[in-house]
């Protein structure tokens, strides 16, 4: 029994061995031969494939004189259009230049129009004014002719209003004329204001002491008023100068309105003395 227990213990064993061993290896067959069957068909696709390229290299082959007909082709279409990018830069930067330049222009353009504006408005407005001067000028003209007329008028009324102002206080003072011709002096001989002289002597302010005219007692003084010069001795022949008191003669010229004439009455004559060269 114990021998027979042996054998039985002995043969499972190898079975084992077997099984551990063997059975592994037949499955590694087994699956080797599937990838050799896999391996199989990737070699005849493979194959396959290459038969289509050598095909495919064979066609191309034929294309290859266009191929290299196509690249010099495309090399030249390149430099062709770099050339027109650097002719469109050119023509980029030129247009700037004319833009900058037409801007240019148009403002110069427009400065001149201003200019040309401005010129025409001032040369109207010189115009105008010209114009306007010489109407002024005429106007002036005519009003100067005006007031010379009335200031000739006025000064034949003022010298004839002195004469006979001269002659009226002349004939209220009894004066004796021998005494007059004693002393060597004749009445017709003081002679009388012009008009100019009446003018020059009425506007002429009273510090000015250094002029051809004299203040000069033309008459005799009337009742109640005391005169400071006295007629001349026979034997000095000439009328004494009255000597200027402290007294003030407010002497005051014409006022005239903007076409001047007078403004106001104007007095004829002198108020107080007449003037007379010496």
């Amino acid at each position: 029994m114990e021998g027979s227990e042996n054998k039985m213990t002995m043969l499972l064993e190898a079975i084992q061995d077997f099984n551990g061993r063997i059975v592994p290896m037949f499955k590694t067959i087994q699956e080797q031969n599937q990838q050799i069957v896999s391996l199989r068909r990737a070699l005849a696709t493979c194959q396959h494939e290459r038969d289509d390229a050598v095909a495919d290299f064979r066609r191309v082959s034929s294309f290859e004189p266009q191929l290299k007909d196509t690249q010099r082709m495309l090399h030249q279409t390149e430099q062709e259009r770099d050339q027109a990018i650097r002719l469109a830069e050119q023509a980029k930067n030129e247009t700037l230049g004319i833009r900058n330049e037409l801007a240019n222009s148009t403002s110069v353009f427009d400065d001149l129009q201003e200019r040309t504006r401005r010129y025409q408005g001032q040369l109207q407005g010189h115009t105008k004014a010209a114009t306007q001067q010489k109407e002024k000028i005429r106007h002036l003209e005519q009003q100067l002719s005006e007031v010379r007329a009335e200031l000739e008028a006025n000064g034949a009324l003022e010298s004839l209003g002195v004469r006979q102002e001269f002659d009226l206080l002349m004939q209220e003072h009894d004066v004796s004329s021998s005494s007059v011709m004693a002393n060597g002096v004749r009445l017709s001989s003081i002679p009388l204001p012009s008009i100019h002289r009446a003018s020059s002597s009425t506007l002429r302010p009273q510090n000015q002491q250094d002029g051809p005219w004299h203040d000069f007692e033309g008459m005799l003084p009337t009742g109640g008023f005391v005169s400071d010069w006295q007629i001349a001795k026979p034997d000095s022949g000439l009328l004494k100068k009255r000597k200027r008191g402290s007294e003030n003669v407010n002497i005051k010229g014409l006022t005239l309105d903007r076409h001047g004439r007078p403004v106001g009455t104007v007095q004829l004559g002198p108020r107080r003395s007449l003037r007379a060269p010496l």
